[in-house]
């Protein structure tokens, strides 16, 4: 998989404030990742950055192999964008819409337009005026605006407000399935963990400008899993874990928690079992996007 965006070591100040400060990650073709932070981490403005918008910034980001800074201006073809409030003409139509910024590129087709209304879900509204439109039809008709063109790189700044579940399961489908069939690499920033853990393989936790970490969604991805032991003999089996190098964590009476490699969870209960440690039950421990979000985030700031 050949990377469409690289970030690299990206920092921006305002007034002598860090707002990103030393960013760096990569999106492959086809990748969907999450952006995720607190308000004031600079996801907003790490967009802006890598869509063109921003180019006052130490560091390099490059889409293609092109450097973003200082390299020619950018084609819809290459990357599309909603960033913040997706940007519309009131009086015009949904079609006329699309038609204008389809314009802004001269090979972009009226099949194209029509593909994009389809896939978002306007397509039978194209012929009203936006202003008629719901909040929900709002930010579908500036996600297709951004789709128009079948850009390599898709950049979506809350691109699930004012969506009901329905509208959110139905996009969450489609862009699943434009990143997988058309190959689009999508960043994605949400304030909704949960619909950010349902579409992305990677989340970048941002706080206070800085990547706190990187977890890997998809199972194939992780190193380390997490599994609780349930056992009556919950000191002696803590003091054994710790032995073998592992930091346990109590989840509750009788409840154990470790990190560890997959292949090694078969020999680690054999063992147990051969100190005589009396354990009644193993199993794996997935925690989720919001739980690991909060524990990161709190951690960043309590060390600054």
């Amino acid at each position: 998989m050949s990377n469409i965006l690289v970030v690299d070591q990206v920092s921006r100040s305002i007034k002598n404030q860090l707002v990103t400060d030393n960013v760096s990650f990569s999106i492959g073709t086809g990748e969907i990742v999450g952006l995720a932070g607190p308000n004031g981490a600079g996801k907003t403005t790490l967009m802006r950055m890598i869509t063109g918008l921003i180019k006052n910034y130490e560091g390099e980001i490059l889409l293609n192999n092109r450097s973003v800074k200082t390299g020619k201006k950018f084609s819809r073809k290459e990357i599309g964008c909603v960033i913040e409030a997706p940007g519309y003409y009131p009086n015009m139509t949904g079609y006329e819409n699309l038609q204008f910024f389809g314009a802004l590129t001269k090979s972009i087709t009226k099949e194209e337009i029509f593909e994009a209304a389809e896939l978002t879900e306007i397509k039978d509204a194209l012929n009203k005026k936006v202003k008629h439109y719901s909040m929900g039809m709002k930010q579908r008709l500036g996600i297709a605006q951004a789709l128009i063109g079948d850009p390599k790189l898709l950049v979506l700044d809350e691109p699930t407000n004012g969506l009901d579940p329905s509208g959110m399961r139905n996009l969450r489908n489609y862009l699943k399935v434009i990143a997988e069939t058309k190959k689009i690499a999508m960043l994605i920033s949400s304030h909704s963990l949960d619909e950010i853990e349902k579409i992305c393989e990677r989340v970048i936790v941002l706080n206070n400008g800085k990547v706190v970490k990187t977890l890997h969604l998809t199972e194939t991805e992780q190193d380390t899993v997490f599994y609780v032991f349930e056992s009556n003999d919950e000191m002696l089996l803590t003091a054994y874990l710790e032995e073998e190098g592992y930091e346990p964590s109590a989840l509750s009476q009788n409840r154990i928690r470790i990190q560890i490699k997959k292949e090694q969870v078969q020999a680690l209960i054999s063992k147990i079992a051969e100190r005589g440690i009396g354990f009644s039950s193993v199993y794996e421990w997935k925690e989720s996007l919001e739980t690991q979000y909060f524990e990161l985030t709190e951690r960043s700031e309590k060390n600054g």
